[in-house]
């Protein structure tokens, strides 16, 4: 309720400050149209939603846009192009600086390394967390960078007089590690509170302390902790094969010619997006016959450069708060 009252109140600012409001509306389809390319059908709505459907919302808006009054502000662009091509250049897809994953390795080019993750579990590469679910969902593991220093059991001790304390967690054992060439501690933890166990690993790579933790329900552990111990042994530099795997996507408008498909134009302008995702982009059915002229976002490749470091700290990890 309090995502419908949200919607209702973006509607009204968004009238008031002379936009069309109907423009929630027609987000909220588009909105559904992607969530059918990603899961491949129209998610059911669930006991554990935290927002409404999108064909909920986007039907709601749409009878409440009809009846609220609103008066144009001019327009930031003088035609529907101009509007586009303000969009030309947006980064379109995983943007490389977050990592990307090829198959269920991890890789990070910005900060040199990999990590690959158990086969058939459920991938996650959002900006709070990289990681990957058990198909039970009884069990995850976890990637970060605890902060910046070389002495994985100086930072063990930190997370222990902080995090677990407040957690009131119970250390179950402590012990140094040697990951492949690079010096690491482990810690197992149980949490009472939370009825969770976690097996912590640290290690010290490049200047940084990277944490790995594999988290499972109490008593549940020992079922998953070769998984989480083998993700463990697995971090390591990229190669030079993976350093060349890094591409940037980013949005680009072309013309279309008449009676051209969405597979012709794909193929002729490199277009680096499938075709369900181009046509959800341009609001358009995939067998779709264009127009000349008409406008067309597409994804134009390029090979991505990771931005300079800083001398000494390495990457700025407030720019970078995920990983």
């Amino acid at each position: 309720n309090q995502e419908r009252d949200a919607d209702r109140g973006g509607q009204i600012l968004a009238a008031k400050a002379g936009w069309n409001p109907m423009g929630m509306a027609t987000f909220m389809q588009d909105l559904g149209a992607m969530d059918r390319l990603t899961m491949g059908w129209s998610r059911l709505p669930s006991f554990f939603d935290s927002h409404p459907s999108s064909p909920e919302r986007a039907a709601t808006n749409f009878n409440r846009g009809e009846s609220i009054q609103w008066v144009a502000r001019p327009p930031i662009a003088p035609t529907h192009l101009d509007f586009l091509e303000k969009m030309s250049g947006l980064t379109v897809g995983e943007d490389p600086k977050e990592g990307i994953f090829e198959k269920t390795r991890f890789l990070h080019l910005d900060m040199d390394f990999s990590l690959r993750f158990p086969d058939g579990w459920r991938l996650i590469n959002q900006r709070e967390v990289v990681g990957a679910m058990a198909p039970d969902f009884k069990a995850f593991i976890a990637l970060r960078v605890e902060g910046p220093g070389d002495d994985p059991q100086a930072m063990a001790q930190k997370v222990i007089e902080t995090e677990l304390l407040q957690m009131r967690a119970k250390i179950k054992s402590e012990m140094p590690v040697q990951i492949g060439e690079y010096p690491g501690y482990r810690i197992e933890v149980h949490v009472p509170v939370a009825r969770t166990a976690v097996s912590m690993t640290f290690i010290a790579y490049h200047d940084y302390i990277f944490r790995i933790d594999t988290v499972a329900q109490s008593g549940q552990l020992n079922r998953y902790i070769g998984r989480g111990r083998a993700t463990v042994r697995s971090f390591r530099p990229l190669t030079a094969k993976e350093k060349k795997e890094f591409e940037l996507v980013e949005l680009e408008i072309v013309e279309a010619r008449n009676g051209e498909t969405l597979a012709q134009l794909s193929a002729r302008t490199d277009n680096k997006l499938d075709l369900g995702m181009t046509a959800v982009l341009n609001d358009l059915f995939i067998d779709a016959q264009l127009e000349s002229g008409q406008p067309v976002k597409i994804g134009k490749g390029r090979p991505y450069v990771p931005e300079e470091e800083e001398p000494e700290s390495g990457k700025n990890l407030e720019e970078n708060p995920k990983t």
